[in-house]
């Protein structure tokens, strides 16, 4: 009997041990955002994380959408996040912005390297304070690709002192971007 219940607490222990490592892959965008500072609202944001496989199959889908990536240990991509929030909210926006947390991938050049090949996109910065990556897939192709400096609709988002405008941008992706 006691060998019987040793094996059983065993393999609670084991269960339970399982159970917890499995959660951890459980990225919680809302949590990690708004630690981080971003003005969201817990069940009425327009984000939704997806693994950078399932970004990837989404592109060889051939479907349309929009995708984020970057980190929230970015001041810049924090205010981005807000930003891309509030205009949503302004623009009555109710469809589905898909996002990448590039965390894991940026201190490696192979595993940036990974990324671009996954996603198509022209580069993926190294440094952790860089603002995020805005992409847009029409039919599984890149209309838009912030990271890419020789992508011709860039010159539109062009704000004062030639930085990218983030509201430019939510315009256009709340307002003409066709997710049909």
């Amino acid at each position: 009997m006691k060998k019987f219940i040793k094996g059983l607490a065993m393999f609670m222990l084991v269960a339970c041990g399982l159970v917890g490592l499995t959660s951890c892959d459980n990225y919680n965008f809302y949590k990690d955002w708004t630690d981080a500072g971003a003005e969201l609202e817990k069940n009425e944001h327009i984000f939704e994380a997806l693994t950078l496989d399932e970004a990837k199959a989404k592109r060889e889908a051939g479907e349309t959408f929009i995708l984020v990536i970057g980190t929230s240990q970015s001041t810049t991509a924090v205010a981005s996040i807000t930003m891309l929030q509030t205009q949503a909210d302004y623009l009555g926006f109710e469809g589905k912005v898909y996002f990448v947390d590039s965390t894991d991938y940026i201190e490696k050049g192979s595993t940036r390297l990974q990324v671009k090949e996954a996603l198509g996109i022209k580069s993926l910065s190294s440094l952790p304070q860089a603002d995020l990556i805005v992409v847009t897939y029409e039919e599984g192709a890149i209309k838009l690709d912030t990271s890419d400096d020789k992508n011709e609709m860039l010159e539109f988002f062009e704000g004062q002192y030639s930085t990218l405008s983030m509201e430019a941008i939510a315009y256009y992706l709340y307002r003409d971007f066709n997710q049909a």
